[in-house]
């Protein structure tokens, strides 16, 4: 939760980052605007302005525009760098979320799918029966006594039993047809 927090304020500076871009653009054109055609030239030599008054507000103009645009170019960078760094988080959190949905979806025992699963797939191919030819077939098979080997030979060797077992089911797999895991223990 903290990252999802974390890439919100992050989208705010991102926001913020923008605002001061544009006003800075803002800035730059009402200065510019602010610039008589006459006095175009001065823009490539501030120097050439004339003396006086004038020239000062003319030289004043050109280095604050100077500024405003180095200003504008900084933080360009630095909405580039946060736009790199959110693309980057978002790319993570997009990649988290698919191993979390894979993962639920999966017996962490033996890496089959598990009850969930089995129930997306079977509500699936019932939505796509006349894919099948209105036949589908259904297999639920149990391991008869399968707590006595926990019991009596441990949860290491159950888990191992259960991936036998499922490795059996896979290995026999057809193109269409789904093995997953329903119970517990």
């Amino acid at each position: 939760m903290n990252q999802v927090s974390d890439f919100g304020n992050s989208i705010a500076d991102l926001h913020n980052s923008a605002g001061r871009i544009t006003r800075g653009l803002e800035s730059i054109v009402a200065a510019i605007d602010n610039i008589a055609e006459d006095n175009a030239q001065f823009i490539n030599d501030p120097n050439s302005a004339p003396a006086g008054a004038e020239g000062d507000a003319i030289r004043e103009l050109l280095s604050n525009i100077r500024k405003q645009i180095a200003e504008v170019v900084d933080h360009g960078h630095s909405f580039e760098s946060k736009i790199a760094k959110y693309s980057n988080d978002l790319t993570d959190l997009t990649r988290q979320l698919d191993q979390s949905k894979k993962a639920a979806m999966l017996d962490p025992i033996t890496g089959i799918g598990n009850r969930r699963r089995f129930e997306s797939s079977l509500k699936d191919i019932l939505s796509h029966l006349t894919d099948f030819n209105g036949k589908v077939s259904v297999l639920l098979a149990d391991i008869d006594h399968f707590k006595n080997v926990n019991d009596t030979l441990g949860h290491t060797v159950g888990d191992q039993v259960l991936r036998l077992v499922a490795s059996n089911f896979v290995s026999n797999l057809k193109g269409g047809d789904v093995v997953a895991r329903w119970g517990r223990r």
